[in-house]
């Protein structure tokens, strides 16, 4: 009869529903890892990148020290220039004069007078600008610092990382799978993706 089997309907009820609250809470401490996990994993490669760029930034420091014997009539050569990429494993080298003109490794000239890197290192300051990618170009790192002769700034020296140095940068995995990763400016603005390595251009001007 009903009554007969009603103890088992309720023990039966009672194991669904001990079940059913242990899934939860399993789901519930799961997540609660994986948030911990991720973030762990995400302040290791803060870490990883940041002493990455320390290094190269001490680098060119350290280049743009050794470089001023090489400056004639103001300006490097650009075989000079390709030769210190071979060394130091950057992707490009460029060295921009007083009046703005940068002269690239590969013998190319271009304007730079109002690009951040070039202000701030004829103030004799030395550091790292991230450069957004737009439509005619990509984005990259760039790591400058003053040349001086004399005590005076003949010009700056810079290196870059570009897009697929900083995909590799990025590139981590989480239980096996790709992760998408990215680097945001001091504002907040700038972001770089793994995936798509495209910025919102609601938010963020390109500094290039």
């Amino acid at each position: 009869s009903i009554i007969r089997f009603a103890p088992l309907i309720v023990v039966i009820y009672l194991i669904i529903e001990a079940f059913t609250a242990f899934q939860k809470e399993d789901k519930i401490a799961v997540s609660a890892r994986n948030k911990d996990f991720i973030k762990d994993i995400t302040i290791a490669m803060a870490d990883k990148i940041d002493d990455i760029l320390s290094n190269s930034l001490k680098s060119i420091e350290t280049l743009a020290k050794l470089s001023s014997d090489d400056i004639e009539n103001g300006q490097l050569n650009s075989v000079f220039l390709a030769e210190l990429e071979k060394m130091v494993q950057f992707d490009h080298m460029r060295f921009t004069d007083t009046n703005g003109i940068a002269q690239m490794s590969s013998g190319e000239k271009i304007e730079s007078a109002n690009k951040p890197y070039f202000i701030e290192g004829m103030k004799g300051s030395s550091g790292i600008s991230v450069v957004m990618p737009t439509n005619t170009s990509m984005s990259h790192i760039i790591l400058y610092a003053p040349i001086f002769i004399h005590d005076k700034i003949v010009g700056v020296l810079s290196s870059s990382f570009d897009e697929n140095t900083l995909k590799r940068l990025l590139d981590y995995k989480v239980y096996g799978a790709h992760a998408s990763a990215g680097i945001v400016n001091t504002e907040g603005k700038s972001v770089i993706t793994l995936e798509s390595m495209k910025i919102n251009q609601a938010s963020v001007q390109s500094n290039r």
